[in-house]
């Protein structure tokens, strides 16, 4: 019989996903050494929660940055507080090269930390990108050395144009194949799909996605979601009356749906 300490990461990760804080995930660490050596810190720091306070915020980029620090290796998840951009993240995230997963503000963080992009692009295991507000292109260019993404979300205004030049509209067309998740709002989708002929196999349809948000979107050209996103099975549909027509094509079938309106009186504001 296989003991639990000789389970592979990702069977025992599954395992302890059912201890769903981690005051619970440490009492079961002090049972024994065994277990102790085994979660301490190769999943206590999988996913760290980081509460709304300075000196703890502060001491967790501490103990990444330490030298020889094993807690960097085993972060897998990392979300960063808003309203911290003076603490050192892009070193931290330097010495966490097994993220899989990152959740920040851009333009909160990058002006004091303006390392921090570079630390993302270097990323080989990145698959889920969260980053807020966007500033200009010119702090965008990292996007272009990411590797294809599963899950990608950000906020941005309408006279950011998404295009096939575009630092985010590259990383678009390159993850058309692995994405899963989409998740843009307030941009102007500015793809010319007259000119998907032109671009070989960058084509503008993305068929593995089924989570969409294009919330207070805008397109520039005649736009068909349905065409776009095939595998859709939960939209908040954009008020975009360019789309309208094919939407019964796409609603047809959806799983769940939520019109632009109704989300931001859930969520607030976005």
């Amino acid at each position: 019989m296989v003991s639990l300490t000789e389970l592979d990461y990702e069977t025992l990760s599954a395992l302890l996903l059912n201890f769903s804080t981690c005051s619970s995930l440490f009492s079961l660490a002090l049972t024994c050494r065994t277990l102790r050596n085994t979660i301490i810190p190769k999943f206590l720091y999988a996913r760290p929660t980081l509460p709304d306070n300075e000196r703890r915020i502060a001491s967790f980029c501490n103990t990444i940055l330490a030298q020889d620090a094993a807690a960097g290796d085993a972060v897998r998840h990392l979300a960063i507080p808003f309203g911290y951009a003076s603490l050192p993240w892009g070193q931290a995230l330097a010495k966490m090269p097994s993220l899989c997963s990152v959740d920040f503000d851009l333009e909160d963080v990058v002006e004091v930390n303006p390392s921090l992009p570079k630390s993302i692009s270097a990323m080989t295991h990145l698959t889920s990108l969260s980053l807020g507000f966007l500033p200009g292109d010119d702090v965008l260019e990292f996007l272009r050395d990411l590797r294809p993404l599963q899950c990608l979300v950000a906020n941005g205004s309408p006279s950011y144009h998404i295009t096939s030049e575009s630092p985010l509209g590259d990383l678009l067309l390159r993850s058309r194949d692995t994405l899963v998740e989409l998740q843009l709002n307030s941009f102007t989708w500015n793809f010319d799909p007259r000119s998907a002929s032109d671009c070989g196999d960058r084509s503008f349809i993305w068929p593995r996605i089924h989570t969409l948000l294009i919330g207070m979107a805008y397109a520039n050209y005649s736009f068909s979601l349905p065409l776009a996103f095939p595998s859709t099975r939960h939209l908040v549909l954009p008020p975009s009356q360019e789309a309208a027509p094919d939407h019964p094509v796409l609603l047809s079938s959806i799983s769940s749906f939520f019109p632009t309106s109704s989300l931001s009186k859930d969520r607030g504001d976005m």
